[in-house]
């Protein structure tokens, strides 16, 4: 792939149009999914912890704070993380392919475009904006979702469950800097995929599948380490 290393981006200043249609399509196209999937997963979790909280014989209202603590600390982040792997780390790797492919980056060099303004940092910047923006929407929907259900069956309140008490500063920092670390990574692992399959569309396939299982490796990487930064 030819133009400036994505490596480099960062020295770039954004085309700002590009970034926000980045944004729009691989960001906030992914929320309806990543919404649904955490939701989901908030109501099998609760639904588990209620059952040990009540063989413990344990006061079902401190279920859930601690689902809360959990959920801002380790769970969402992995999930959303991951459902964008899917989705932003397939679809970018795709395109910037088939951009190669087609000699679209070539012809954006010749008429004197430069390739990590116009290319590379909008989707960079698009997948940490868009990362954060998941996990936040996530984090609320599998809240509320949980809550939800453990009204409805008697195991917990709503209001415990959207309860941040026993969420302190370090839970946060953690929340914020996987997410934005998970968001970083998942473009440029697009980026690397796209720049070492080469052309056609075997090359353009092999892009796409290689950028979703570095960004899924990527998201687990970070929650290791980041874990053990912050233990």
């Amino acid at each position: 792939m030819r133009g400036r290393p994505a490596p480099l981006v960062a020295f770039e200043r954004p085309a700002l149009a590009e970034t926000a249609r980045q944004l729009w399509s691989l960001g906030l196209g992914s929320l309806p999914i990543a919404t649904l999937a955490l939701a989901f997963f908030g109501v099998v979790l609760e639904k588990h912890a209620a059952l040990q909280a009540q063989r413990a014989l344990l006061d079902l209202d401190r279920i859930g704070p601690m689902f809360m603590k959990l959920l801002v600390r380790e769970f969402a982040p992995i999930m959303a993380g991951s459902v964008l792997a899917a989705r932003l780390g397939s679809a970018t790797g795709a395109e910037l392919a088939w951009m190669d492919a087609s000699e679209q980056l070539d012809a954006l060099s010749l008429y004197g475009a430069r390739i990590g303004r116009e290319v590379y940092l909008p989707r960079l910047l698009a997948g940490i904006l868009g990362t954060l923006l998941v996990g936040v929407v996530g984090v609320l929907a599998a809240s509320l979702a949980a809550g939800g259900f453990a009204q409805l069956t008697g195991t917990g309140r709503l209001s415990a469950f959207v309860s941040p008490r026993l969420v302190d500063g370090k839970d946060l920092a953690l929340f914020w800097a996987k997410l934005g670390l998970d968001g970083a990574s998942l473009p440029l692992a697009a980026f690397l995929a796209a720049r070492r399959h080469g052309r056609g569309p075997r090359g353009i396939a092999r892009a796409a599948s290689t950028a979703v299982v570095w960004g899924v490796l990527c998201v687990l990487v970070w929650d290791i380490l980041l874990g053990l930064a912050f233990a």
